[in-house]
């Protein structure tokens, strides 16, 4: 009877081991580049293990494309598609020309609009913490570079317009360069541990890790490179595009991939849809 006991005991260890891992672990699977999620849940390159998600406690609602990101503040229901809206932290935005103050730097003019609007458009915006003002330049240079390539970018085969715009409040997804310390702050607050390395998308804001910008990783020999992958993955996030594997040996990596932590034995790949 104590031997059945224990095998018992063990079973019921085992079972529950098993649904926990399902709460944590991504999918088993590589997925097409172009496989999209319903909603734009916050999401981290960061996590304990390749391909772990957050916990649906931990995870914010988030409306869908087209619609305005939920605040991070209000992380209960989505926000009204008329009404974007970010956290208090930096929801004063200054001009590229103003002064230094704690909230962020942005580019201060509305750009082209890329790719085709029948499928909506999505607006954007562009801005950097003040310590990193001098980095607003580069940054907007390769937004519009990933953005505005209509073959291998966001915009490619009709699936949607972009345009970056002036103004926070008219922006359905704000592209911010940070510390590693202020994107922990604002990742955390989405439930999301970026651990000082890496960048998120928590919501409302693709939070992009300054040390990242600046060093990329082991894996990447080229900065420009990985610069294209950082903001084409972490904008994919609020797009409501999911985390994917390395679909094999040698293989062009999705960018939806979390390549910076891992490769995977895949080849490093800015794009949505490489050439």
């Amino acid at each position: 009877m104590i031997g059945v006991g224990v095998a018992a005991v063990a079973a019921i260890g085992l079972v529950l081991g098993y649904q926990q891992l399902q709460t944590t672990e991504g999918p088993t699977s590589a997925a097409a580049s172009t496989t999209q999620s319903s909603s734009a849940s916050p999401a981290a390159d960061g996590s304990p293990t390749d391909g772990a998600r957050p916990s649906v406690a931990a995870r914010s609602s988030a409306a869908t494309v087209g619609q305005a990101p939920s605040a991070r503040t209000s992380q209960s229901a989505p926000a009204s598609p008329s009404a974007p809206a970010g956290p208090s932290k930096s929801a004063s935005a200054t001009s590229a020309g103003g002064a230094s103050t704690d909230t962020t730097v942005m580019a201060d003019t509305t750009g082209p609009v890329y790719g085709d609007t029948a499928n909506g458009l999505v607006t954007y915006t562009v801005e950097v913490m003040p310590a990193l003002r001098d980095q607003l330049q580069p940054l907007l240079a390769v937004t519009d570079e990933v953005f505005g390539d209509g073959a291998r970018g966001w915009t490619a085969r009709g699936g949607r317009a972009l345009q970056r715009v002036a103004e926070p409040d008219q922006a359905q997804i704000r592209i911010i360069l940070a510390s590693p310390q202020q994107v922990d702050d604002y990742c955390g607050d989405a439930g999301l541990d970026t651990s000082g390395l890496y960048s998120c998308w928590d919501g409302a804001h693709t939070m992009l890790n300054s040390d990242r910008w600046f060093h990329a990783t082991a894996e990447f020999t080229d900065l420009a490179v990985y610069r294209e992958y950082l903001v084409n993955h972490e904008f994919g996030h609020g797009l409501g595009y999911d985390h994917e594997y390395c679909p094999g040996p040698d293989e062009v990596a999705p960018v939806m991939q979390q390549q910076s932590i891992s490769l995977q034995g895949c080849r490093s790949n800015g794009w949505p849809y490489p050439a």
